[in-house]
């Protein structure tokens, strides 16, 4: 039998949407902010950047539409395997910084950390690119995790990742009576990617 996901692949063709992609609209990196010296540990940074609108990248980062991450968290889940839920709000277009300048999220460096996850809802679901074409997300909601390039806990000025949207590009207007295709092809893959994450998760707790 047919799955949902193949058949939303499918509506997706059929409502003149190009494959299943994703596009760049931010950045999460723990970099150094006070380096350590004089007996002092250091102060390190989890720093997060919203790329849409003005602060658009392209190619790279190519929404042109400003959004916002909305009812943002950041988890950062320790060596010892606890954690620390940092609530951040609503993230418009542009870096998270206090009204000084400086990053919002910092950590003592002696902190050791296996990784951290980053959750907002996504406002609007569809926006605009650079090059004038149109992208919809397929889920409403964004769940991005940092985890170690090398070795088993994050290291400071190095572990990076992009936050990105999955979704689709619209390459021309639908046809009367074709949004009903589009949202439930939409459906289709975000179901599917829902379950593709639930697996992850699963995996990762059992390592």
């Amino acid at each position: 039998m047919t799955n949902m996901y193949s058949v939303g692949i499918v509506l997706f063709l059929s409502a003149t949407l190009v494959q299943a992609d994703t596009v760049n609209v931010g950045a999460l990196s723990y970099d150094t902010f006070i380096p350590a010296g004089g007996g002092s540990p250091g102060v390190y940074a989890f720093d997060l950047a919203n790329l849409t609108g003005a602060y658009g990248l392209p190619p790279d980062f190519p929404v042109s539409d400003p959004f916002t991450f909305g009812s943002a968290v950041l988890t950062l889940t320790l060596r010892d395997l606890s954690q620390d839920v940092i609530d951040l709000g609503d993230i418009g277009p542009g870096f998270l910084l206090d009204g000084n300048g400086n990053p919002i999220v910092q950590v003592p460096g002696s902190d050791v950390f296996d990784s951290a996850e980053f959750t907002a809802t996504l406002s609007p679901l569809a926006f605009a690119l650079s090059d004038g074409t149109e992208f919809a997300a397929a889920l409403g909601s964004i769940d991005v995790l940092l985890l170690p390039s090398i070795g088993t806990t994050l290291t400071v000025d190095v572990d990076q990742t992009t936050v990105s949207v999955p979704g689709a590009v619209v390459t021309t207007a639908p046809e009367p009576g074709s949004c009903d295709l589009i949202l439930t092809g939409l459906l289709g893959l975000g179901l599917g990617l829902q379950r593709r994450r639930g697996s992850i998760k699963k995996v990762r707790g059992r390592i």
